[in-house]
């Protein structure tokens, strides 16, 4: 009976060994996958902020292209908006033509308030055309809605006319 009892301390001894064992591989286990756990927890927390950042950058980028648009087009509304009265000069760029040059002096010559002072040119550096503005006037809407012209931009003291293209012979 003796030999039941010890044989029985030892299965029962084992067992618990065994039970240790496995509650400590258990513990190993479940602090090695907190580990792992925690890893991917920073490693996920700073891809997030990578990503907020990234989208922040982006973002910046965004908000500065439309504030410069915005300026642009601010620009363009204070160059159309922009009143002119007295004496202005009207540069059109080569190539010259002539007949188009002769139609804007005509629809200039329709407007109210402004007198063609001057028309001349050469053939290296393009047509003139010098106004006398009577009464603030918003000139480059005026010049932009004449049929003989496809574009106006302000210049350094002076509008440039870009006249549109036509068969009418040009000066050389």
């Amino acid at each position: 009976m003796e030999k039941n009892t010890r044989r029985k301390e030892q299965t029962a001894k084992e067992k618990a060994r065994k039970d240790a064992e496995e509650a400590h591989k258990a513990k190993v286990a479940q602090a090695k996958a907190k580990r792992e756990a925690e890893l991917a927890a920073k490693e996920k927390a700073k891809q997030d902020e990578q990503a907020a950042k990234e989208k922040a950058r982006k973002d910046a980028e965004e908000a500065q292209k439309a504030k410069e648009a915005q300026a642009k087009i601010e620009a363009k509304l204070t160059e159309d908006t922009e009143l002119y009265e007295g004496v202005v000069k009207l540069v059109i760029p080569l190539p010259v033509n002539i007949g188009q040059v002769k139609e804007l002096v005509f629809c200039l010559r329709d407007e109210e308030n402004i007198k063609v002072s001057m028309v001349g040119g050469s053939k290296d550096e393009g047509g003139t055309i010098w106004l006398s503005v009577e009464n603030p006037i918003m000139l480059l809407d005026i010049l932009r809605a004449m049929p003989p012209v496809e574009q106006v931009a302000k210049g350094k003291n002076m509008i440039i006319v870009k006249l549109r293209n036509s068969i009418a012979p040009t000066a050389n």
